[in-house]
């Protein structure tokens, strides 16, 4: 797992936020870094359905679309 500080978060979750989300996809561990969670968390996560959306690309990738993430931690803090 890569170390990041909430600094180095915002400035990623900045960027994501300045650029067109709709042909944007994440990778399991860009959106692990965003969320400050674990690939293994956003596995479980999307394993429960509580988490956003995996598309599976390939035998081993997945892709996560960047709308989807950012709707899903805004339902997150809704709560």
């Amino acid at each position: 797992m890569q170390i990041i500080t909430i600094e180095q978060r915002c400035q990623l979750a900045n960027q994501l936020a300045a650029s067109d989300l709709s042909n944007l996809y994440l990778s399991r561990e860009e959106v692990a870094t965003l969320t400050g969670t674990t690939r293994r968390a956003l596995e479980q996560l999307a394993d429960k359905g509580r988490g956003p959306t995996p598309l599976r690309i390939g035998r081993r990738t997945v892709r996560y679309k960047a709308a989807d993430v950012f709707s899903w931690l805004e339902s997150l803090s809704k709560v």
